[in-house]
């Protein structure tokens, strides 16, 4: 376990991340624009259903299964067309830059590698780690999305690259845009491109030398996989793009061998896809009803308007973890909408991952839209996150205890992972994590104040 910085470095660095916190990422990720052009569709009749020829594809189940789908698909229908089907490639731009969300696909024997890759700074232009704006026009510096295919090498202001051609009218000026892969150096420091998708020097002649010859790279955002222009190429002959997470429940039985319970997880030996992952804010239904904090004040107590309020706190005591630390992370994450979801695919109350509740044994993670499950999922893995940076009872806090490190780092591992919070021996340097510890500690206190009255 870690002993990280004294409470009055964290408390600097909250009224910091305070400030940012009025840059609003939640209006840069609602502020969207699209540019398109023609380009003649490329691929053959659309097949989603690949059937059982690509079962061998990701046994480990590492990349993401919506844009793998599409991949798989194009791939099928384009076979003839690739000129080095060998590998497949998918970019996962709905991910933190800190992921590596580059996805690189053996199609003689389906494993998976995965590598740190730059968006545009076009694409993130308050470098807050997420690209939020997608164009294919010059000069605008973001990525575009789409699928691509490798063309030739050559030796240029980065060294060793590969030119890219893009296939999808999202991203059709790639050539004139010089959109290419190379190498840089600020990949790994979670710097932006010019657009372009860059990757860590140590990795590019090898990646580069797998891909190049005219094999398909997919770059994806769930947000923005249902924009007209893409809708447009599906209409011309160009597959499906695919679809958002349907934020609706309808209860489901429980499967055979479905766990009651949540189980126990180490999170020290959670795979990178989850340890590292940054998770964006639940998109906000603007149907939804929200619960509204203000009733809290001067109530004396929690009232029983906060809904869900009696799952909440059986939970809590059953768990061992402190019911004002459920409200104020659930508060954050969803406004309590039990069908609230994130362009990562984040669900429900608290915001779980379906992998992280896979691993947790949750087999139907279409119950984690059912607020009971949801709820249990997401305090076993606060109280699995404290096993390994607290050590003392999580079950009765102070309004003060804010402040320490412990919990502090606790609650930045629910947001960016507990591989980040290792990574960086404490908070990590993320816009999004650090806004995200001012509105939850302020809840907290909100929440434990009320309690204690």
């Amino acid at each position: 376990m870690f002993r990280y910085a004294a409470a009055a470095l964290i408390t600097t660095c909250f009224i910091s991340a305070a400030a940012a916190q009025n840059s609003a990422l939640n209006d840069l990720l609602g502020a969207s624009k699209s540019i398109s052009s023609q380009f003649p569709a490329v691929s053959g009749p659309v097949d989603t259903n690949t059937g059982a020829e690509f079962d061998y594809i990701d046994p480990r189940h590492i990349v993401p299964a919506k844009p793998l789908q599409t991949a798989l698909s194009y791939y099928k229908a384009n076979r003839n067309r690739i000129g080095n089907p060998n590998y497949l490639s998918v970019i996962d731009f709905t991910q933190h830059a800190s992921a590596k969300r580059l996805y690189l696909i053996n199609m003689r024997t389906g494993a998976v590698e995965r590598f740190l890759v730059a968006h545009g700074s076009g694409s993130d232009p308050s470098h807050t780690g997420y690209a939020t704006y997608f164009s294919n026009e010059d000069r605008t510096h973001a990525s575009s999305l789409g699928f691509y295919k490798t063309a030739e090498t050559y030796d240029g202001e980065h060294g060793y690259s590969l030119r890219l051609d893009g296939l999808s009218s999202t991203n059709s000026n790639a050539r004139e845009r010089a959109i290419v892969v190379h190498g840089a150096d600020y990949v790994a420091a979670l710097g932006r491109s010019w657009g372009c998708p860059a990757v860590e020097p140590s990795q590019r002649g090898r990646l580069i030398g797998m891909v190049k010859g005219g094999s398909i790279i997919y770059a994806y955002h769930q947000r923005f996989s249902s924009d007209k222009e893409i809708t447009d190429d599906v209409n011309e002959g160009y597959l499906p793009a695919p679809q958002p997470v349907v934020a609706s429940y309808e209860p489901q039985p429980a499967a055979a061998g479905e766990a009651e319970e949540p189980r126990s997880v180490s999170v020290a030996q959670l795979p990178d896809e989850q340890a590292f992952m940054v998770r964006q804010p639940a998109e906000k239904d603007p149907e939804a009803q929200y619960f509204d904090p203000s009733q809290l004040n001067n109530k004396g107590s929690l009232p029983d308007s906060i809904p869900y309020l009696d799952i909440i706190l059986r939970v809590s005591k059953e768990k061992g973890v402190d019911p004002a630390l459920v409200l104020a992370v659930i508060q954050q994450e969803s406004g309590f909408n039990p069908k609230a979801h994130s362009p990562a695919g984040a669900l429900g109350l608290m915001q779980v991952m379906p992998a992280t509740a896979r691993s947790m044994g949750l087999k139907d993670t279409r119950q984690l839209l059912n607020p009971e499950v949801n709820i249990k999922y997401g305090v076993q893995y606060i109280k699995d996150l404290w096993a390994e940076f607290g050590d003392k009872d999580l079950s009765r806090l102070s309004a003060g205890d804010i402040t320490r490190a412990d919990l502090i780092n606790t609650i930045a591992a629910y947001n960016a992972g507990p591989g980040n919070v290792r990574k960086y021996h404490g908070i990590p340097p993320f816009r999004e994590t650090q806004n995200y510890l001012v509105s939850v500690s302020a809840n907290f206190e909100q929440y434990k104040n009320l309690a204690e009255a």
